[in-house]
């Protein structure tokens, strides 16, 4: 009996993940909200601080599929900020009719109740506008409002699928460039518990890309490092919870300055 104990887990471990999808299981119809809550202290330089508390929320809305690809909109229903620089507080909440006029309302205002559509790969789980997004439409305003609002890589981020044969303590990398700056993710399953896994991952986002700022064009090198827990279905590759703390320290050369400025940040995302 001592002996086929083990053997017994070792099955049942075995059995768990050949059960885990190749691809994203969702229906049509169905429906993803996401409230994702966010706080940032940033050092501008020459002695300026920032400080940001965000919370934002989104629906996810499968409205159908094709082979390779579910259809989803991705809309922000909600917003709320809270900013203090340099002495000023700027405040803003989407709840209140007044704040429209306000300039973090108006840098926003393409976003609120927009809805934009994705097409969510089954395979891989990256997201491709069909247009131009809202948060294209609105410049820089979702670096600004910073994690969760991106409705791009907040569509993905609700959905990770572990790879094939792997188990508690496996590991598995990816990557990609865009525009000259390089993402890596190196992922690790920490524990499963029936159908649902924790995974912990370990981010790095480094390069050089211009930005619009102010009309003109800025070269901002950016270096990003960020620790990040996720709870997923294994069963579906739906996220139900999310955790990253970010260290960010960037160089910003605009109209011939050189400015370094660093930020960290703790978000929490939930999917239900």
């Amino acid at each position: 009996m001592k002996k086929i104990l083990p053997l017994v887990c070792i099955l049942s471990t075995a059995i768990t993940f050949a059960q885990t999808p190749k691809s994203i299981s969702l229906k049509k119809g169905q429906e993803i909200n996401i409230n994702s809550t966010a706080s940032s202290n940033t050092d501008i330089g020459m002695g300026m601080a920032m400080t940001s508390s965000t919370t934002v929320q989104n629906k996810l809305i499968v409205i159908g599929e094709d082979a390779n690809n579910y259809i989803l909109t991705n809309t922000t229903t909600k917003m709320k900020v809270d900013m203090d620089a340099m002495g000023q507080s700027q405040h803003y909440d989407s709840d209140k009719p007044e704040d429209k006029d306000s300039e973090v309302g108006k840098n926003v205002a393409d976003q609120i109740n927009v809805p934009d559509t994705f097409l969510l790969n089954k395979q891989t789980g990256l997201a491709t506008a069909t247009k131009a997004s809202s948060d294209e439409a609105s410049g820089n305003a979702a670096s600004l409002m910073g994690e969760g609002s991106n409705k791009k890589q907040g569509t993905e981020d609700a959905f990770l699928i572990i790879p094939s044969n792997k188990k508690t303590g496996d590991s598995w990398e990816t990557s990609s460039t865009v525009k000259g700056i390089t993402s890596k993710k190196v992922y690790t399953i920490k524990s499963i518990d029936k159908k649902m896994a924790v995974i912990t991952a370990k981010e790095s986002t480094e390069g050089t890309a211009e930005q619009e700022m102010q009309g003109m064009t800025a070269n901002v090198t950016t270096n990003v490092k960020s620790d990040v827990e996720i709870t997923t279905d294994i069963s579906t590759g739906l996220v139900s919870n999310r955790t990253i703390t970010a260290e960010v320290n960037d160089i910003i050369e605009f109209n011939g300055q050189s400015n370094p400025v660093s930020a960290k940040s703790n978000t929490t995302i939930t999917y239900k």
